[in-house]
């Protein structure tokens, strides 16, 4: 047995288990495409999966990455509640 993949302009819609004799029709190929893959695009010339997808958009940034800059303020502010809270005696503002 064998996987066949049905090629689309991106990537492929299904798949289907044949028998190894079996050929495959135009639409089809027996080429397992690559791993891990986004956007793969199948040449029947060359018979081979190329990867279409960017650099970006397989490697996003990510949207919540904090800056060395906003993590040290962020650590200089909690010491300075820490600081203001101990020196008050532990008492807060909060009522």
């Amino acid at each position: 047995m064998k996987e066949i993949y049905k090629v689309e302009k991106i990537g492929f819609s299904e798949t289907q288990l044949v028998e190894d004799d079996v050929s495959c029709e135009r639409q089809w190929t027996d080429i397992q495409p690559p791993q891990p893959c986004w956007k793969p695009k199948f040449s029947f010339r060359t018979n081979q999966w190329t990867e279409t997808a960017t650099e970006a958009e397989m490697n996003p940034p990510f949207e919540n990455e904090q800056t060395e800059k906003d993590r040290v303020e962020s650590l200089e502010n909690t010491v300075l509640e820490l600081a203001d809270l101990i020196l008050s005696g532990g008492e807060t503002n909060v009522e």
